[in-house]
């Protein structure tokens, strides 16, 4: 563990490129921040040992732990746009057997073959992307590539339907 003076010397020296750089990476000051700080406890604390190069070492430790937070921001990113279906409330269908019903219609009627396969796979009997893959003798990338259109063929349907010039298909 490393004392307070020898703390406060390493702090002073170091802030102001480690900032820097976190900024560039990231655009955000106060994530920035949160980077440069989480670091510093860490280094604080004695969970992260400085090697005699420690001003590289710490800009490494930032580079690192920025690209872990633009990771993250992407896969959140992901989420949220491959799952609309459940953040949006606001559609005029009055009950779950009705979304259902309309859904397996969409299914059944708009999406290729490959593509109703990939996503029966994977919501009906809830393989994971990799056993899909396996299964239908296709890449990872291919499967979300796959779930995603559904999703989206999915989303443009309720959301048209949605729409007050729209009129049911029921």
């Amino acid at each position: 563990m490393i004392d307070n003076r020898q703390f406060e010397q390493l702090f002073k020296s170091n802030y102001a490129a480690m900032m820097r750089m976190a900024r560039s990476m990231l655009g955000d000051d106060e994530e920035s921040k949160d980077v440069v700080s989480d670091i510093m406890l860490r280094v604080g604390d004695g969970h992260i040992t400085l090697p005699p190069d420690s001003q590289r070492y710490l800009l490494t430790c930032v580079r690192n732990r920025c690209l872990d937070v633009i990771q993250h921001k992407k896969t959140t990113e992901k989420i949220l746009r491959l799952y609309p279906l459940v953040t949006q409330p606001t559609l005029n269908i009055a009950n779950e057997q009705q979304v259902y019903d309309e859904i397996l219609h969409v299914v059944e009627t708009q999406l290729t073959p490959q593509t109703r396969k990939v996503f029966e796979l994977r919501h009906d009997r809830h393989l994971s992307y990799q056993e899909i893959a396996d299964s239908l003798d296709i890449s990872k990338a291919a499967v979300y590539k796959h779930l995603a259109k559904a999703i989206n063929l999915l989303r443009a349907h309720f959301i048209h339907q949605d729409s007050p010039t729209s009129q049911d298909s029921f």
